[in-house]
């Protein structure tokens, strides 16, 4: 049981990590582009 509430714990550990680094990615992109333009 204990180990079932760890899984999901952890998986929501690590989707809330995965959405961060693809705002962080595509933050990243918007700022390239942005200095391509300039």
């Amino acid at each position: 049981m204990a180990t079932v509430i760890f899984k999901l714990i952890f998986q929501n550990l690590l989707s809330d990590y995965i959405k961060k680094i693809k705002i962080k990615c595509i933050f990243l992109k918007q700022k390239k582009t942005k200095f391509n333009l300039t």
